[in-house]
This record gives C-alpha cells, sequence and structure tokens, in this order.
C-alpha cells in the first residue's frame, strides 16, 4: 500500500509540474498586450519570474516556485499563470487551506477552466483538513472537470479519487481504468 501511495504522490507532483508547463497556453489570452504593443520592463520581469518559477516546478522546488509566483503576483494581480502555478505549488506543499483561496479566487475571471476545477477537486477530496475538507464540492468539480476535457487522465484520476472519498468504491474502480 505504501508503494502505491508513494506512486501516487510522484505521479501527482508530475501532474502538477505538466499543468503549470502548459499554464502559459491556458491563460495567455487574458494576459497577453494588445495587438503589437510593446512588452514593458515590468511584463518583461513578469516573463523572468514565470519562466523562473516554471524552472523551480520542474524541480519540484514547490516552496522556491510559491515565493516566485508570489512576486510575479505582486508585479501582475491578474496573471492567471501565476495565480494557477502559485495554487498548485501550495497544493503540493500541502498547503491546502492557502491553495483553496488562490484557486477559488480563479473561478470569478475562468469559471469553467478544467485544471483550476480539478485542483480545487483534489484538494476538496484528500486534504485532512476539517475545515478545508468538502467531498461533495471536490466531486462537482470533479465531475465538471472532466466534462469540460474527458481526454486528460488527470482529471479522470481526480474523479476516481473523489468517488473513493465519497466511499463509492465501485464507482471509484470504475472510473480509474
Amino acid at each position: 500500500m505504501k508503494a502505491v501511495m508513494k506512486t501516487r504522490r510522484i505521479a501527482c507532483a508530475l501532474a502538477a509540474a505538466l499543468m503549470c508547463a502548459a499554464a502559459p497556453a491556458a491563460f495567455a489570452q487574458a494576459d497577453a498586450p494588445a495587438g503589437g504593443a510593446q512588452v514593458s520592463p515590468v511584463k518583461e520581469d513578469l516573463r523572468s519570474l514565470l519562466d523562473a518559477g516554471r524552472a523551480r516546478v520542474t524541480e519540484r522546488k514547490w516552496q522556491e516556485a510559491a515565493d516566485i509566483y508570489r512576486k510575479a503576483l505582486a508585479l501582475s494581480p491578474g496573471n492567471g499563470e501565476a495565480a494557477f502555478c502559485l495554487g498548485t505549488s501550495l497544493l503540493q506543499l500541502k498547503r491546502h487551506k492557502e491553495a483553496l483561496k488562490v484557486l477559488d479566487a480563479m473561478l470569478e475571471r475562468w469559471p469553467d477552466d478544467p485544471a483550476v476545477k480539478n485542483n480545487i477537486a483534489w484538494i476538496c477530496v484528500t486534504t485532512t483538513d476539517p475545515a478545508t475538507r468538502d467531498v461533495g464540492k471536490g466531486l462537482k468539480f470533479a465531475r465538471q472537470a472532466v466534462m469540460r476535457k474527458p481526454g486528460d487522465p488527470d482529471l479522470w484520476s481526480t474523479l476516481a479519487e473523489a468517488h473513493y472519498a465519497e466511499g463509492d468504491f465501485k464507482k471509484a474502480a470504475r472510473v480509474a481504468k
């Protein structure tokens, strides 16, 4: 059982790194300068921070990544990539309450984003903090994420975990296949 849990933790960390790597494309439209606008020095600093954050995520240096993404958000408070990757880094650090606050705030701007909903669902069904754990919310968000992006195995994994947390082991096993 310990080997399965260790494998699951490694898989989750790799999935988190992949999601942060994909975040630029997902949130770029909202953060890109209009037309052929020139990139300001602040945007250049932001780009450097985002690059550095992605590097730390790839290295699984979650605390360093979180610190970098906080700096990026200070420069550009509405930056989707920085917010998503900060939430993901906090999730990996098991600072679930903080991660949930960041990710829940993202829903105002990106209410249908499957990666945001997936991370919220994962936190809600795996945290041991009774104040943060909400299996019903996690199951709802996991289902919504899968409906938006049914070809993503990470989303199905979260849905299986949500069914497991709910106590529906047969459905969890069926979804996990």
